[in-house]
């Protein structure tokens, strides 16, 4: 059987039928790097982004056979390695959505009505107490709202939440955050 030609869903399905290996080394062929560059675009360092590629993949091997197709597998591994690239930044104590931001193409550029909100974050120097304000869940969708700038359908697809429950999270914590943060720098 040639691999190669294989859609993605079909890797999967082998693999979950039975536990085929060759399936699964040509996804880690397929997305391997692609997972990399993401992770180092968050940790931004190669031996850190090499760490959590090994751990994304690890993850994908023992769960593959759960995955349920709802999404497709390239959006259930970005999900799992952004996931992975923070937790791997929160353990390192170094987090800060400043290294998350400061890539060339990163300027927030969002279609928002939420001006002050948009002129905090442009606030290189707060950035990390936004973060402290929020739950992990909804750093996650801020920074692949406004860092990313995924539209709300794509991080819905992501993450399994609906699109009005993104939309709802994103800005309450928008709300939370523009109060709570002038507190915070007084």
């Amino acid at each position: 059987m040639e691999y190669t030609t294989l859609p993605d869903e079909r890797l999967v399905s082998l693999f979950q039928n039975n536990e085929d290996k060759l399936s699964y080394e040509e996804l880690y062929t397929r997305y391997a790097s692609k997972s990399y560059r993401k992770a180092l675009s968050y940790v931004r360092s190669v031996d850190d982004a090499e760490d959590v590629v090994q751990n994304v993949w690890v993850k994908v091997f023992h769960h593959l056979g759960k995955f349920r197709a709802d999404a497709k597998f390239s959006t259930w591994l970005y999900r799992i390695t952004v996931n992975e690239s923070i937790s791997h930044l929160r353990k390192r104590k170094t987090y800060s959505l400043d290294e998350l931001l400061d890539k060339e193409e990163s300027s927030f550029q969002v279609e928002d009505v939420f001006a002050d909100f948009l002129k905090l974050l442009e606030n290189k120097s707060v950035t990390a107490q936004v973060l402290d304000l929020v739950n992990d869940e909804v750093k996650s969708l801020l920074l692949l709202k406004f860092a990313e700038g995924y539209t709300y359908d794509d991080i819905s697809n992501m993450t399994g939440l609906s699109a009005s429950a993104v939309k709802m999270k994103i800005s309450r914590a928008k709300q939370h955050i523009i109060k709570e943060l002038p507190a915070q720098t007084n």
